[in-house]
């Protein structure tokens, strides 16, 4: 696979590096992904003050109707037309300024769902004249709208920490491979399932003929590419990234449906309009489980559970998402240039450093050589990370061996938090069960699932004094050290017992 690019603005400022990790060249960065956005995009292409990659020239308004009716409703049906509006930033100050704006996308799946609206200037106007207003919480309106009806939005933004700029590897798939992914794509998105996994990712492969579903992202719940806005979330990835993910949850969880939305173009670039109405794709159509191997980077965290971050619709829909009991998987992210980074006080990346109780943060875990030890390969935080899975490769003749993960079908490993989380993802959706509800305690979840560990050697890196998920193991297990205080604990109680009685 390719090796993934991941944006690390250290303090925000070009200076002072994180811990455990060093600023990676911001030009080098714009410059990998002005390869790969469209033409139309590259000369607008900015690290704002935040520390996120975003198109100057675009930004997104998302509303959710209340009685049937939006804001946004006037949006609609004016895709590709100019339109003149008041556009206000509300932050420590508040900014107007008329501009044209020409409407790009506009999407709601059902009449009660959320709209989202994608929008650009259509003359020389950008968004830099808004940028320290945004970056200090502001909100993006369009002045026609008042107390809780306001509308609002976040810049135009990319995420590609975890999947990377795909490159074309030259790997191809024989007939037999071909047999078995279709027989894996017949058999995952079967409708009939209770549990649903929805996989936000370049999509699955499937074979060309038959009948294309027919509707709209409300009628068709068997998966949709936003990317395209069609039925057909075909995996167009030189990786098949998303296939493999979908390849690993039906391994693991064959009795749950694979719901694939495509939010991610061939080149691995995660599209922040497409991931939110992908989300909000997946609440309506009743997923229990989100697989998110992806992140957006930025330079800047929430400042409390009451505060947003600096993906703000992205934050609002984690929340939403927690409201309905619905379990956010997500990727820590990758070391970079072999440098891993501690998330508790790096740059931070989003959705897995978000506080919420339905986000399950993924990161790998290896074996030393020599075997006597575990370490974790990518990114940690013993704040954000809830988990690790532990590498089931056989191959430690090389680092990639032993940070890799075997992918079912393809048979090959890949190393990634992309896909260790889809290990952790198909466990989860075999352990809830397919009522959604108030997330339950996720440190209960996660006692719960196969191959459950616990090891010493990690603890100052995972939540749960080094919790982990050994997928060589049915049966929860610990190491030594914890074994053997759970042994003096008992054999304390038991003479405690003799005592008294």
């Amino acid at each position: 696979m390719a090796t993934p690019k991941q944006y690390n603005p250290g303090d925000g400022k070009g200076g002072k590096k994180p811990a455990d990790g060093k600023p990676q060249d911001p030009a080098e960065f714009m410059n990998e992904i002005r390869k790969v956005v469209p033409e139309d995009e590259r000369d607008y292409l900015a690290i704002d003050m935040a520390g996120r990659v975003i198109c100057k020239k675009k930004f997104i308004l998302a509303e959710r109707p209340e009685n049937g009716k939006s804001f946004l409703d006037e949006f609609f049906g004016k895709e590709n037309q100019e339109i003149t509006k008041t556009i206000v930033i509300e932050g420590d100050k508040k900014l107007e300024r008329e501009v044209r704006l020409t409407v790009l996308k506009a999407v709601q799946c059902t009449q009660d769902a959320k709209q989202f609206v994608l929008l650009a200037f259509a003359d020389n106007q950008d968004i830099t004249f808004f940028e320290q207003e945004l970056l200090s919480g502001g909100t993006i309106q369009t002045g026609d709208a008042a107390g809780s009806g306001r509308q609002h939005g976040d810049p135009k933004t990319y995420g590609q920490s975890i999947i990377g700029i795909g490159v074309d590897n030259g790997q191809t798939l024989s007939e037999a491979d071909k047999a078995n992914l279709q027989a894996v794509y017949a058999q995952a998105t079967q409708t009939s399932k209770d549990r649903k996994i929805a996989v936000l990712d370049t999509g699955i492969w499937f074979q060309d003929g038959g009948a294309d579903p027919t509707g709209n992202c409300g009628q068709v719940g068997t998966g949709w590419n936003f990317t395209d806005n069609n039925a057909i979330p075909k995996d167009d990835h030189p990786d098949f990234h998303g296939t493999k993910i979908c390849a690993i949850i039906h391994s693991v969880a064959p009795d749950a449906q694979i719901i694939p939305v495509k939010v991610t173009d061939r080149f691995g670039v995660v599209d922040y309009f497409d991931t939110l109405c992908g989300l909000e794709y997946a609440r309506i159509h009743k997923a229990s489980v989100i697989n998110a191997s992806w992140t957006f980077s930025s330079a800047t965290r929430r400042a409390g559970n009451n505060q947003p971050g600096p993906y703000r619709l992205l934050d609002e829909a984690m929340t939403e998402l927690e409201n309905e009991g619905i379990y956010v998987i997500a990727a820590a992210g990758n070391a970079v240039n072999d440098t891993t980074l501690n998330l508790s006080d790096s740059p931070v990346l989003f959705p897995v450093c978000y506080p919420n109780a339905n986000i399950i943060g993924v990161t790998s875990v290896i074996t030393n050589p020599g075997g006597r030890s575990l370490a974790v390969s990518e990114n940690f935080s013993s704040t954000h990370v809830d988990i690790g899975v532990l590498s089931n490769t056989t191959d430690n003749s090389s680092p990639r061996g032993r940070r890799s993960f075997v992918i079912p079908v393809f048979n090959t490993i890949e190393p990634g938090t992309s896909f260790a989380t889809p290990y952790v993802a198909g466990r989860v959706a075999n352990t809830i069960t397919n009522e959604r509800g108030q997330p339950q305690n996720s440190q209960n979840l996660l006692n719960q699932l196969d191959g459950y560990s616990i090891s010493s050697d990690v603890k100052d890196r995972i939540k749960g004094e080094g919790q982990y998920i050994d997928l060589k193991q049915k049966k929860q297990k610990v190491t030594v050290p914890v074994l053997a205080a759970s042994i003096l604990f008992v054999l304390l109680c038991i003479a405690a017992l003799l005592f008294f009685y």
